[in-house]
């Protein structure tokens, strides 16, 4: 790697059913990579920091009053994770197109399909953003990545999973 190339951040990603306690350890292993000295944060944690490295969130930083700041820098990452998941999707268009084509397939309402897709593009434009405004040497806890929504794209009560979507799922991951 030259000197000039941004080392990627660390993204722990912990996957298990609802309920399992993923939130839990999530903030539990936050705590102990910071007790250790290691920049460690949980997506919901590091949404407004990151936010606040960018242009936008400086200069909402520089002109909200402080008791609006928090709700407007929740706001720019919404707003510039919404953008990068566009990004996501030019960065992987065979993972997209699987997952579009995949969920126009599937047996189940229009409805479903629609919350199906707009959670996986909103987790992809996110983890875009906060890789792209992680500092060299951070650790990223994630309770609801990839491979857990890769239960969402594919189950339901309507019809049982396909075994080899699923793997070329987690393949293109």
């Amino acid at each position: 790697m030259s000197s000039s190339a941004k080392r990627l951040p660390l993204i722990v990603e912990l996957v298990g059913t609802p309920g399992a306690g993923k939130t839990t350890l999530s903030d539990e292993l936050v705590a102990l990579l910071r007790e250790q000295g290691i920049e460690a944060a949980t997506v919901l944690d590091a949404a407004r920091e990151h936010a606040g490295r960018t242009l936008l969130g400086r200069v909402a930083e520089r002109i909200a009053p402080y008791s609006l700041r928090r709700q407007l820098l929740w706001q720019v990452f919404y707003l510039l994770s919404t953008i990068h998941a566009f990004g996501f999707s030019r960065d992987h268009p065979s993972l997209a197109r699987q997952v579009l084509r995949d969920q126009m397939r599937r047996p189940i309402p229009f409805s479903a399909r629609h919350h199906i897709l707009f959670w996986f593009f909103q987790l992809a434009g996110r983890h875009r953003f906060l890789v792209a405004t992680s500092k060299e040497g951070e650790v990223l806890v994630v309770d609801d990545g990839f491979l857990h929504r890769a239960v969402h794209l594919n189950a339901s009560h309507v019809h049982e999973p396909d075994p080899e979507r699923v793997a070329a799922y987690v393949d293109l991951l």
